[in-house]
């Protein structure tokens, strides 16, 4: 590779200031120019099928991913939901709604409770604070469904792992377990973030209120049933997230091939007699 040949024939290698000279020593393998222009056309064949590649298998994931959000709306906006009884979503999940603490209570040195503001503290599942207050005002409790209700990141959620203090701009839900399961809950108000947001007030800046919120409409059937949806919903996520890995494993091979190819087009297909100098 060409880091291999600065290190060969540059003084210092990749570790000094490279300045136009110091190519100049630097040997490249040069065959005749039929094997160049067969060289370059069997890279960017390759090139292209690896590009074809990814875009199928990420076309893969958004269409799963696509399939598993209409399953979700459908089943929660149509007839498929059993024996349902429409609840108010406070009387199934009290809401509480976050208050910021007085900004001088603020520290990261962990004195406190941990405090979250925003959803770039967020994780897949549970959040990862980053600050913490030892003046805390609202306070979620473990299990509760943590959502978003100010700005453009309205809607998303995560579950508490632990107790937090919770800022203004969100929300904590705790679902009555003894009339409704929390994943169905959950997975509930996933579907319901574009009514969220027709109801949050400001355009420009979306901010939910509590009354609002509460007055979401919510079906909710038997627990047996319940169960049943969280079951069904959980199995299609877990194909997801499988079929996201594999994507991920996948560009980390193909982003690899390439360079692969390189060096072995420059390296092994080329012989040693054909190499001049940058000139």
């Amino acid at each position: 590779t060409f880091r291999d040949l600065l290190l060969e024939y540059v003084p210092g290698g990749i570790k000094t200031e490279l300045k136009a000279k110091s190519f100049l020593p630097i040997p490249v393998p040069l065959p005749s120019l039929p094997e160049q222009q067969r060289i370059v056309a069997r890279i960017e064949e390759l090139s292209a099928k690896i590009g074809e590649a990814r875009e199928l298998r990420q076309k893969a994931v958004e269409e799963a991913a696509a399939l598993l959000t209409v399953t979700k709306h459908d089943i929660f906006s149509s007839d498929s939901v059993n024996e349902r009884i429409f609840f108010k979503l406070h009387e199934v999940a009290p809401i509480n709604m976050g208050q910021s603490p007085p900004g001088t209570s603020y520290n990261q040195s962990r004195e406190g409770v941990p405090l979250l503001n925003v959803p770039t503290e967020f994780g897949r599942r549970s959040p990862t604070p980053i600050q913490w207050t030892t003046f805390p005002t609202k306070l979620c409790k473990r299990g509760d469904i943590l959502l978003c209700v100010r700005g453009a990141t309205t809607g998303r959620m995560n579950r508490a792992d632990r107790e937090y203090c919770i800022g203004r701009g969100l929300a904590a839900l705790t679902p009555k377990t003894e009339t409704c399961i929390p994943e169905y809950v959950y997975y509930f108000i996933e579907t319901q973030t574009q009514q969220m947001l027709s109801c949050a007030a400001g355009s420009t800046f979306p901010n939910l209120q509590g009354e609002k919120l509460k007055a979401l409409t919510v079906p909710l059937p038997p627990l047996p049933e319940q169960r049943r949806i969280v079951a069904y919903l959980d199995s299609l996520q877990s194909k997801v997230d499988e079929l996201k890995k594999l994507q991920s494993e996948t560009q980390k091979e193909l982003n690899a091939l390439m360079p692969s190819i390189l060096d072995k087009a420059f390296k092994g297909a080329i012989s040693k007699k054909s190499l001049t100098l940058l000139r």
